[in-house]
């Protein structure tokens, strides 16, 4: 077509043209007009002329039919059709245009239509993605942060403020938010909400892959209450990433909870994960709280779960087992007014702006609270659901005593309510022996609670620190200068504001309180105090942290512990994972060659953990000889 086009010229005798009569003589077409015009071409056939640029460009209900629809083979007045079609045809001067693009377009001097429209339509593209992505970017700097996205009207907030800061050095950014229509601009709270879930979605999509990747991994899951008063759950899932070789635990999503019996949310928990896309047949563990309707044995989730799934064997979270510990060993009547009246007094101090005032100002006087107090200001009111945490609070109440009581005096001059009352409570001899031996003891308690709660510790560990908390508690339970350390720290609290150190008096009958035989002040308390708290703790922690069921010596194949497996463990291991295994012929024989293999390694520096045992060895080549060994390490995961 382009040759049709552009062959206007010629350089010689191209057609056989015959001539016609015409007006009294004989005429015939002149190929020069083909030179001197160079849109006309000749038809052979039909012996007449066409404008090739109208034939092929031009509109086809133009009023203009002459040389395109209509040829001219009038041979005498040809030059005059030529003038006028020329001159008096605008279809003409139009399409020869077209018909001029169309040949610069052919012979690559010029973009076609269609690039020059695609370029643009990419720029586009590329400016609305661009911007998309400053929107997205900030969306999840917003989420990442936990900051509110939006305000009171729909066009302020802090997400709009961070997008309007990033356009003020990002060019592109602010080229899209000029140019953008107002119902594409991607920033309509319908749309933020939309570009979280599909963010959470993606991200929700990767987690579950590595997780099936991994080949068994454990569930973890918690109920609550929100502001709303509606009951969620929280699902996490934890496992053995192979890839990175470490423990990963990672949360999937809140789930609201339409009712909290075990059945229901058992059911609830299983059409999650398979909504989510875990494998549910790779379960081999399941972690809740004591609540009854969890760790039921007959209607608990724990055990409705593992009737569809008996390998998902059931471990009471150790730091729920723990604060539970505390929570009723805190029964104490001697413990629990304790905790009531620091609780009373804090919140009070906390919830007005005139008695925090008072406190800060008897602070700043007083160098040695202020020492002991570490760079803390305030007092901490009492968490009503983690209770090892407590022990910071104790520790601010027992460092700011003399303050509390100068700053309860001050308000009491000036008549403030309840001052009196507070003070007279906290100027007893028993409130501070209470203080002292409860700061001490739960003291001791808190490092255990944030280890338990740490991602890559495993069971054996958890006992074993909840074990060697026992050992100290026990030691200082017969060690005597222990005590008599506590019970002098309380005299001299005592003394600094003239309380007698004292005891109460016995009775042959007593119900409401501690009714202790004893001759001395540190006696009694000992007796009537520090024991029985020492005393609850011990059972407590004992019954509930330290567990030793079969399930669990899987990990004694870590290097670090291989020196404790023995025949009876690997026995016991095999039974407790048969359904995992090959053959026990054949997982005895590997188990000799592991042991074998860590004993060869006894001169180099053992890993003491799971974890570090996974990023220390050669995991691809060593899983390869030992499938089995390495199957059970990842079972703990």
């Amino acid at each position: 077509m382009a040759d049709q086009v552009g062959g206007g010229s010629s350089s010689g005798n191209r057609y056989l043209i015959n001539s016609r009569r015409i007006g009294g003589a004989n005429r015939k077409f002149n190929e020069s007009w083909l030179a001197k015009y160079t849109w006309l071409r000749y038809s052979v056939s039909r012996d007449a002329v066409y404008c090739v640029n109208c034939l092929l460009f031009g509109k086809k209900d133009s009023k203009y039919k002459t040389f395109s629809s209509e040829p001219v083979s009038d041979w005498s007045n040809l030059p005059k059709l030529i003038h006028r079609h020329v001159s008096q045809n605008d279809d003409h001067h139009k399409s020869s245009l077209l018909a001029e693009n169309f040949i610069r377009v052919a012979e690559g001097e010029a973009a076609d239509i269609h690039c020059q429209v695609n370029a643009h339509h990419r720029q586009v593209i590329e400016l609305n993605r661009g911007g998309l992505e400053s929107i997205i970017r900030c969306l999840l700097l917003c989420a990442r942060n936990n900051i509110p996205l939006r305000g009171h009207r729909r066009d302020d907030g802090n997400f709009a403020a961070i997008l309007a800061h990033r356009a003020e050095t990002d060019v592109a950014l602010q080229q899209f938010l000029q140019n953008v229509p107002r119902n594409a601009s991607y920033q309509s709270p319908e749309v933020q909400n939309e570009l979280l879930n599909i963010c959470a979605h993606e991200l929700r999509g990767q987690i579950v892959a590595d997780c099936n990747r991994a080949g068994m991994f454990a569930l973890m899951a918690d109920e609550c209450t929100d502001v709303a008063s509606r009951e969620q759950i929280s699902l996490c899932v934890r496992f053995f990433d192979t890839a990175t070789t470490k423990i990963r635990e990672e949360f999937l999503g809140f789930v609201k909870a339409e009712r909290t019996t075990g059945r229901a949310l058992a059911r609830t928990f299983l059409n999650t994960l398979d909504d989510f896309g875990i494998n549910v047949a790779q379960m081999r563990a399941q972690s809740y709280d004591g609540a009854p309707n969890m760790s039921g044995i007959h209607n608990g989730v724990q055990a409705i779960i593992r009737t569809d799934y008996p390998f998902a064997t059931y471990v009471y979270c150790r730091a729920h087992c723990l604060n539970i510990c505390i929570v009723h060993s805190c029964q104490l009547p001697l413990v629990r007014n304790l905790m009531d009246t620091i609780q009373q007094i804090s919140f009070s101090f906390k919830a007005s702006a005139k008695r925090l005032s008072v406190y800060e100002e008897e602070l700043q006087q007083n160098d040695e609270a202020r020492e002991n107090m570490e760079n803390k200001t305030k007092l901490q009111v009492l968490c009503d659901t983690r209770w090892a945490s407590r022990a910071n609070a104790l520790f601010t109440f027992k460092a700011s005593y003399d303050v509390i009581i100068s700053a309860l005096e001050r308000l009491d001059e000036d008549g403030g309510a309840n001052a009196r009352a507070y003070k007279a409570s906290i100027s007893k001899f028993d409130f501070i022996m209470s203080l002292v031996v409860c700061e001490h003891t739960f003291s001791l308690l808190a490092p255990l609670s944030k280890l338990l709660q740490t991602t890559d510790l495993d069971l054996i560990e958890a006992c074993r620190e909840a074990e060697t908390v026992l050992n100290v508690l026990e030691r200082e339970r017969m060690d005597d200068t222990v005590w008599d350390a506590l019970y002098d720290a309380g005299v001299t609290i005592a003394q600094r504001h003239e309380i007698e150190p004292c005891m109460p008096r016995c009775a042959g009958r007593q119900r409401h309180r501690e009714n202790v035989q004893a001759n001395t002040p540190t006696e009694y308390w000992k007796r009537a105090l520090y024991l029985p708290l020492v005393d609850h703790l011990l059972v407590e922690m004992r019954e509930k942290l330290v567990d030793k069921r079969n399930s669990f010596c899987g990990q004694y194949l870590i290097p670090s512990k291989i020196a404790q497996l023995t025949p009876a463990k690997v026995q016991q291991m095999y039974h407790a994972f048969e359904h995992d295994l090959c053959s026990q012929e054949g997982f005895h024989r590997e188990v000799q060659r592991w042991v074998a293999r860590c004993q060869a390694l006894c001169r180099k520096k053992m890993p003491k953990t799971r974890s570090h045992q996974h990023s220390s060895i050669p995991w691809p080549q060593w899983r390869s000889y030992y499938t089995q060994i390495f199957t059970r390490l990842s079972r703990h995961s």
